[in-house]
């Protein structure tokens, strides 16, 4: 059985007054993709979603995760610019 840890992550915008309630729980994936997008993260993401067909051919662990039916994938992405935490999986 593989047990899961978190690992917080803290964001590095200014929270310019903001709060953020709850930072979210996010796969290595997500992260990864996260961390090399996040300098231009609205233009990554749109990006991201104009390219969907290139991505559905080939389509991996962050594809599935944007294409979810749950609808929080943007949320979440928007989320991330304020801290996170990332599931690591740990070896016994």
């Amino acid at each position: 059985m593989k047990k899961i840890t978190q690992e917080y992550v803290e964001g590095v915008k200014d929270h310019n007054g903001l709060t953020v309630i709850k930072a979210p729980v996010v796969p290595q994936f997500v992260a990864d993709w996260f961390e090399v997008n996040k300098d231009n993260l609205g233009l990554e993401i749109w990006m991201y979603i104009y390219n969907f067909d290139k991505h559905k051919n080939e389509c991996d662990s962050f594809c599935m995760f944007m294409n979810d039916k749950s609808g929080k994938q943007f949320e979440t992405l928007v989320s991330m610019q304020y801290g996170y935490y990332v599931q690591k999986e740990v070896s016994e």
